[in-house]
């Protein structure tokens, strides 16, 4: 009709949002992505659950929140969501914390498997207070160290100089002392340190098939909110990890038997601060995350004394399950061989009993 305006948008014309719309579009959103994501998605997950099944649905929670931490988390995101529920489903034990031990105690405590924190373990290494992940990186620029993030080894020197990092900025990794490029500062590092005062002198050393000359050392450097995720050391020596800067949370756990199934227990969750010594033994799925200043430890393993009874309860644990079993157990910690444990063996020896991995040519 002649005279009358048409109401209908021309091409390219964007019609104006008024004010009053934009403010109640703005404020309506966040609140509808909050009930999306804390109502929604859990009704429908729930509700799904009887439908395709609860690991399906496990899985997309899991995903849900890796996405979301992704987003929010400083620092990339070192755990999956599944191990970190696993953390959270932590047992109502606190780990043993101990003080002015004697040999005899320790040993008693050692053999079964009870894994300790000696709070005054480091009471007498010239290393505490001095040194730090700020003197490491200075002292040695030329020590190779492995970044998880980047998955390389790197020159300390070159550590402010990660790809989208600023200085020590989400730094995590390790520096393996074996390695020839760092075994030349081996001595000097372990003038910082001594035999915990309830062992003997030459602990770090004693092997009764080899004569080493120098401790099995790994250093490792981590600031806030950087970790490893629960894993399992296919080794069969006592470890010790010596706290020196920073403060480590901690979860360990080990394998058990309930009604002839096998499954890791639930972990025990602690946490580890300077000066400290944590004493854990084979077959332990453990982690790590560093929860204030820049965590500087020495990790060393040891074969004496021998978790006796434990190594001897915990293969017979192990081994009551059949290899499909023991497969699925040990997937869960990434593991290359479900029959690791098969190649510890616990001997005696002048007096001392050792947890040692079978040499080959043993009968």
């Amino acid at each position: 009709m002649k005279g009358k305006k048409s109401s209908a948008l021309q091409p390219g014309h964007i019609q104006p949002v008024e004010p009053k719309v934009a403010i109640l579009l703005g404020l309506s959103f966040p609140i509808a992505l909050f009930v999306f994501w804390n109502i929604t998605l859990p009704f429908i997950a729930s509700t799904s659950s009887f439908i395709i099944g609860v690991d399906v649905v496990e899985t997309f929670a899991y995903l849900k929140e890796d996405v979301l931490n992704a987003m929010l988390l400083p620092c990339p995101n070192w755990i999956a969501a599944e191990e970190r529920v696993f953390i959270r489903k932590s047992s109502s034990k606190s780990i043993r914390r101990v003080s002015n031990l004697n040999a005899e105690e320790f040993k008693n405590i050692v053999n079964t498997g009870e894994p300790v924190v000696v709070t005054d373990g480091m009471r007498d290494w010239p290393g505490l207070g001095e040194l730090n992940c700020q003197s490491i990186i200075y002292n040695y620029p030329d020590a190779k160290y492995f970044d998880w993030q980047a998955q390389e080894n790197i020159s300390l020197r070159n550590i402010n100089k990660r790809n989208k990092f600023e200085g020590l900025e989400c730094m995590a990794g390790y520096m393996n002392l074996q390695t020839p490029e760092n075994l030349k500062y081996m001595q000097e590092l372990m003038n910082n340190v001594r035999a915990p005062y309830f062992l003997f002198k030459d602990v770090y050393t004693a092997e009764p098939h080899i004569n080493s000359s120098h401790p099995n050392l790994n250093i490792f450097i981590g600031t806030e909110n950087t970790g490893v995720s629960p894993h399992l050391d296919e080794t069969c020596d006592t470890f010790i990890s010596a706290q020196f800067s920073g403060v480590k949370n901690w979860s360990l756990s080990w394998p058990i038997s309930e009604e002839g199934e096998l499954k890791w227990s639930k972990p025990i969750v602690f946490t580890l601060y300077p000066g400290e010594l944590l004493f854990w033994y084979v077959g332990m799925r453990h982690h790590t995350e560093v929860v204030k200043g820049c965590s500087l430890s020495f990790s060393f393993q040891i074969t004496t004394p021998a978790p006796r009874d434990y190594f001897h309860k915990l293969s017979k644990t192990v081994n009551s399950g059949s290899d499909a079993d023991k497969d699925k157990l040990f997937k869960q910690t990434r593991a290359s061989n479900a029959n690791y444990l098969d190649t510890c063996n616990v001997i005696e020896k002048d007096g001392k009993s050792f947890i040692i991995a079978r040499v080959l040519d043993e009968k």
